[in-house]
């Protein structure tokens, strides 16, 4: 994450997910900016599954969504 051009390191970031059909959003953990401002997770999707980020700035009463960038790494079980 970044503002004005720097990163942000050190923010907590909600990651909350939900089926692509519709509902609510649920959280699924809680993730931490490094020093670069990227941030992850690792979770175990199911099919069809929609994430978002969701950041409040320190003392801010609005909350920044964004649509997360997934990248998929896949394990194949033997």
């Amino acid at each position: 994450m970044c503002a004005a051009g720097k990163a942000l390191a050190a923010q907590k970031v909600l990651i909350e997910a939900r089926p692509l059909k519709g509902g609510l959003f649920g959280k699924v953990g809680v993730a931490k900016t490094g020093a670069d401002g990227r941030f992850g997770r690792v979770v175990r999707p199911r099919v069809g599954t929609e994430y978002r980020a969701v950041w409040r700035p320190a003392g801010a009463s609005v909350v920044q969504q964004r649509p997360a960038v997934v990248t998929v790494k896949l394990r194949v079980r033997k």
